[in-house]
């Protein structure tokens, strides 16, 4: 909510968290696509998109710590038994992402 002219506008913000170090094309490239989902789905631009680069080392996702960028193979190899420990217990988040895997793997 802001005011403009002492008059109460309604404008959309969306404001999310990324992984430091992505360069200036990918972060720009994040923002378009953001910004083109909303307004697919709502039918006008987003007034204000921000992105907050946080560390990867102070970021942890369902307990696991968040690798740098490009270095998500090695995470995920390092990683891999316990996410199939947790799909194997129901986990909807582990059996997703080894879903994922899976469909990345057969188009290879």
């Amino acid at each position: 909510v802001e005011f403009v002219n002492n008059k109460l506008r309604h404008k959309s913000r969306i404001i999310g968290n990324i992984r430091a170090d992505r360069s200036a094309e990918a972060r720009e490239s994040l923002i378009n696509q953001i910004n083109e989902a909303w307004f697919t789905i709502v039918g006008e631009r987003c007034h204000f998109i921000a992105l907050n680069e946080v560390k990867s080392e102070n970021i942890a996702e369902d307990g696991i710590m968040l690798p740098a960028s490009g270095k998500e193979l090695e995470w995920l190899t390092k990683n891999m038994k316990t996410f199939e420990e947790r799909a194997e217990k129901g986990e909807e988040t582990s059996q997703d992402l080894l879903a994922d895997l899976k469909a990345i793997q057969s188009k290879t």
